[in-house]
């Protein structure tokens, strides 16, 4: 199959053209990258029976809008923070009242 923008390319071809898997290029499509600019940015694809398709063009497209996206982002200041860690932070939390109970 072709269309304007090239070939198809099944997400494993086109996770062997960038050195991702398959299922790297799946979330791509499906669920995108926030971007810096806390922006999410989709890889541009079709759905053929149970396929997901895509192409080098949408590919090539996808990487510029996030390269875009990431330096807005770097030009007014945003930053994606991390979710923190709930486990981390209630075990900070119960370090901190059993110091506070020991009197440290």
């Amino acid at each position: 199959m072709t269309t304007q923008s090239g070939p198809y390319l099944s997400m494993e071809a086109a996770g062997k053209l960038y050195g991702q898997t398959e299922y790297a290029i799946w979330r791509w499509c499906r669920k995108g990258i926030k971007a810096r600019s806390g922006q999410r940015v989709y890889l541009k694809h079709i759905r053929s029976g149970r396929r997901l398709l895509t192409t080098q063009t949408w590919l090539d497209e996808f990487h510029a809008d996030l390269t875009r996206e990431d330096h807005a982002g770097l030009a007014t200041g945003a930053s994606v923070e991390p979710k923190p860690d709930t486990q981390s932070v209630s075990a900070v939390a119960d370090a901190q009242a059993e110091l506070a109970a020991a009197g440290i």
